[in-house]
C-alpha cells in the first residue's frame, strides 16, 4: 500500500505463493477494502485463486497462462479472470 491506502502496481509479478494453503484468510478477503477479490472470493480451504486475484490487482496490465489452473470449484473464477 502507498501512503493514500491503495495498492501499489507493478509492472511484473514474480511469486511463489503456497498454492493449496489451507485457512488462508478467506474471512479477511471477505472484507477486502481494496477489491483484489473482485472474481469472487476462493473457498476456505483452498487459497490458491486468493493469491493469483491478489498478483492481479496489483499489476499495471496482465495476461494470464490460466490453462493449467482450471480446475474443480475454482472454474468459476477461472473463467471470469480469463
Amino acid at each position: 500500500m502507498d501512503s493514500s491506502n491503495e495498492l501499489l502496481l507493478y509492472d511484473r509479478v514474480i511469486a511463489n505463493p503456497p498454492f493449496s494453503l489451507k485457512n488462508w484468510g478467506r474471512e479477511e478477503a471477505e472484507d477486502d477494502a481494496y477489491g483484489r477479490f473482485r472474481f469472487g472470493v476462493p473457498p476456505k480451504n483452498a487459497g490458491d485463486y486468493g493469491f493469483i486475484q491478489h498478483m492481479v490487482a496489483t499489476l499495471t496490465y496482465c495476461v494470464l497462462n490460466m490453462k493449467s489452473m482450471v480446475c474443480g470449484i475454482d472454474r468459476g473464477i477461472t473463467q471470469l479472470l480469463v
